[in-house]
């Protein structure tokens, strides 16, 4: 597939999510049903596997009440997916004794406590911002348990008896575990992937995403296989101690992004340097932000190519400070070429002496450059440095008023392979094309929950 054509539309992505969302229902129900069937029979949870139900709904609540922020659009629960992941494999007692407890009290008991964390997170005024992040781990943990617990799927045996009865080559009950669990946790990681954000290469799509969330869901399963298994020697014990390193990894993890959060709040806070000076209209670097974010999706940038982007689009003026005499309105555009490579070169300079906006300062430096440079002399230029060019033009001649785009896109397409990168213009005029396109719209650097 190439960059030009998401492979779901829009409003495909949201009818779809509302479908997961009400599926993600549908187990819960069916297991309650089925739990109060069998108690109404006279069945009974005994009190070890009930209170091991409780641990764990418990775990899982708290672990989804403690999402991390991973990119843009990101947010996972290894806490509770782990804990979801013991829920559904737990086999044996202290005792050697089985757990006997049936795949709709496991997907009951899921059920509880994410639907728990969910109303923590809203008391916390952090309520998901996407319903089919929390909705579909429901739909995995069913799976999970059905898959684990309700059919055999080895030599007759469902994978409960079969860790009962291999004895000592429960590794092979371990292979199960595992391979359910990878399944299923690749099938939700994609399946989330895909509904929340446009998708224009398949592969590049399945890239990232193993590279990016990958790791964590690996740590989680290995984590939930690992609590699974040492119940029967460390009895409830074990979800605390083995779900440990996972919280604490959490904790690093929360850590890192909140120094990127403080990160990005500083360059917010820098790029209106210019705008209060007086170099540059209001909003300049905020709208140039913004609309380079959506050309940089538009052609399947990366996550941290776009973050990179974004910084770099937000401090692009930043060398006009430089000016003993500021440039009519900011407006680069209308700059000599020398002027303008001039005012890149010093901010890129300015940048260079923090000692950690380097690959920021790079960007800077080369937005000025011609695009005949890399067609003619094959000159080394970022995309990012020649989408902030193009969407800086834009926003020049625009002035940053609507009625103007139009007009403004017909002069940068005539420059088109001599001055702007002709894959970036056209990105930009698809933006544009659309019914609903984010021109104007603040770029998304600074306000990000977890």
């Amino acid at each position: 597939m190439t960059g030009e054509v998401a492979l779901v539309s829009g409003g495909a992505r949201g009818w779809l999510r509302r479908f997961w969302v009400l599926l993600s229902f549908v187990p819960v129900l069916l297991a309650l049903g089925n739990v109060l069937r069998m108690a109404t029979a006279g069945a009974r949870i005994a009190g070890w596997d009930l209170a091991l139900l409780v641990v764990l709904a418990t775990g899982i609540a708290v672990g989804s009440a403690m999402p991390i922020r991973i990119g843009y659009a990101k947010s996972v629960t290894p806490l509770a997916t782990a804990t979801a992941v013991a829920l559904a494999f737990a086999s044996c007692r202290p005792s050697e004794s089985p757990i006997a407890y049936t795949a709709s009290a496991a997907i009951l008991s899921a059920g509880i406590g994410y639907t728990a964390g969910i109303l923590m997170r809203c008391l916390l005024g952090q309520a998901p911002r996407q319903p089919i992040m929390a909705a579909a781990p429901m739909v995995t943990v069913a799976a999970m348990a059905i898959l684990y617990r309700a059919l055999p799927i080895w030599g007759g045996h469902t994978g409960v008896q079969l860790f009962e009865q291999v004895g000592a080559q429960r590794w092979k009950a371990v292979i199960v575990m595992a391979v359910i669990a990878g399944a299923a946790l690749l099938v939700e990681l994609f399946l989330v992937g895909f509904l929340v954000r446009p998708v224009r290469d398949l592969w590049s799509f399945v890239a990232e995403t193993l590279k990016v969330l990958g790791p964590i869901h690996v740590a989680a399963a290995t984590t939930g296989i690992a609590i699974a298994i040492g119940l029967e020697v460390l009895s409830l014990w074990a979800v605390p101690l083995i779900a440990m390193p996972l919280l604490l990894a959490r904790e690093a993890m929360s850590r890192t992004f909140d120094g990127q959060h403080e990160r990005r709040q500083s360059i917010a806070a820098l790029s209106t340097m210019t705008d209060v000076a007086g170099y540059t209209r209001v909003g300049h670097s905020a709208r140039v932000a913004a609309m380079s974010q959506k050309v940089g999706q538009e052609l399947n940038l990366s996550d941290r190519e776009l973050t990179v982007l974004t910084e770099a689009a937000l401090l692009h003026d930043i060398g006009q400070v430089s000016l003993t005499e500021p440039i009519p309105d900011g407006a680069t555009v209308e700059a000599a070429p020398l002027d303008q490579l001039s005012i890149a070169a010093e901010g890129g300079a300015i940048l260079r002496r923090s000692g950690v906006l380097d690959e920021v300062a790079k960007i800077v430096e080369a937005q000025a450059v011609q695009y005949r440079q890399v067609r003619e002399f094959g000159e080394e230029v970022p995309t990012a440095a020649r989408i902030i060019k193009v969407c800086n033009a834009l926003d020049d001649l625009t002035k940053g008023e609507m009625s103007r785009v139009d007009a403004a896109l017909e002069r940068l397409s005539i420059g088109l392979g001599y001055e702007y990168d002709p894959a970036v213009v056209t990105a930009l005029q698809r933006i544009h094309a659309r019914p609903k396109h984010a021109y104007g719209r603040p770029a998304r650097i600074s306000t990000t929950q977890r």
